[in-house]
């Protein structure tokens, strides 16, 4: 069972009652998503690729990555192309209860409700979203930046394997990025075991560091 919940920062997240996981940090899922995806992440690619990026992310969820890329891609004129994967998506009755309206103006939460329901196609933001594990999931293109956002490797173990962490370093471009709210040792030596150099960066609040990793 899912079940909305408000964090620190104001805004909603999800608890899966069955997990017994957040979809997002309790100290708050905008902040958090902000701090890791887009300010460790986004904007640092952008400083390298200011016009155009490929960007994966592993757990699509409440789809809060997605529209914030979209709207600093906007804001940057960057056209990006954004494939999620999401083999659970969220029902309507969960995401209508979702406040996001209240950060979000009209259009752009108008935007991130599109999301939901169809691929999205704007003038700078492509977004195909499948249903699909990383297991599943056949990449016919190499990315500049993936966003890690699966549940924790405590819930999920088979989606922070080796073979899905060489799967996941296969799949960047050069110089390519992969950004996680985790930093567990194992997950930090299968991405250096795939040939990806890591750094510890601050983490948000109530996480003390997170891990970015670079492809050579």
């Amino acid at each position: 069972m899912l079940q909305v919940i408000k964090t620190a920062d104001g805004s909603y997240s999800i608890f899966n009652e069955m997990m017994n996981e957040h979809y997002h940090s309790t100290n708050g899922a905008l902040a958090e998503s902000n701090h890791i995806y887009i300010k460790n992440g986004l904007q640092h690619k952008l400083k390298e690729n200011p016009d155009e990026l490929k960007i994966l992310e592993i757990g699509f969820g409440t789809g809060l990555n997605a529209i914030l890329s979209y709207i600093e891609g906007r804001n940057h004129r960057t056209k990006i192309s954004y494939t999620a994967l999401e083999p659970f998506p969220l029902s309507k009755e969960i995401l209508l209860q979702l406040n996001f309206s209240e950060f979000l103006n009209m259009e752009d939460h108008k935007v991130w409700e599109t999301m939901h329901t169809q691929n999205l196609i704007t003038d700078y933001f492509q977004l195909q979203v499948l249903e699909q594990t990383l297991q599943e999931f056949n990449p016919h293109q190499t990315y500049d930046l993936i966003y890690f956002d699966a549940f924790a490797p405590s819930k999920q173990p088979e989606m922070w394997s080796a073979e899905m962490i060489g799967k996941c370093s296969s799949a960047l471009a050069p110089k390519g990025v992969l950004v996680s709210y985790c930093s567990k040792g194992e997950f930090k030596r299968n991405l250096q075991n795939s040939g990806l150099k890591i750094e510890k960066l601050e983490g948000p609040l109530g996480k003390r560091e997170i891990i970015r990793a670079s492809a050579l």
